[in-house]
């Protein structure tokens, strides 16, 4: 990865055919957050214990209590939000990069939720 990321938080988006969430929001101390709504992932670090392996557990979860895909644009302020509050600067989309941006991966936070439309 980028040397950005050693140095800033960034979000990184779950493309697994099984995802463990939305994605999850990397702090360079190695603090992992996974962020999850409705039809994705745990609600909570307890239910997260339960499904992930200790190995990959997140340090905590930050829940969306709805549909991000169903209810786009506001799941999109709520995704923003939970970002923007913890300082996150980069996202690291591999999808949105192949698909659109020369196979560039990397964006601010500003032009990857441009680019989401």
């Amino acid at each position: 990865m980028s040397n950005i990321f050693k140095e800033n938080a960034y979000f990184s988006i779950d493309y697994r055919s099984y995802p463990s969430g939305i994605g999850h929001i990397n702090f360079p101390n190695g603090k992992i957050i996974l962020v999850t709504d409705k039809e994705c992932g745990p609600r909570s670090l307890e239910e997260a214990k339960q499904c992930i392996k200790k190995e990959f557990l997140p340090s905590d979860v930050s829940h969306i209590p709805f549909s991000t895909s169903e209810n786009y644009n506001v799941g999109q302020a709520a995704i923003r939000s939970i970002l923007e509050k913890h300082n996150v600067k980069y996202v690291y989309d591999s999808e949105i990069g192949y698909e659109f941006n020369n196979s560039e991966t990397i964006f601010t936070l500003n032009k990857w939720f441009e680019m989401r439309g």
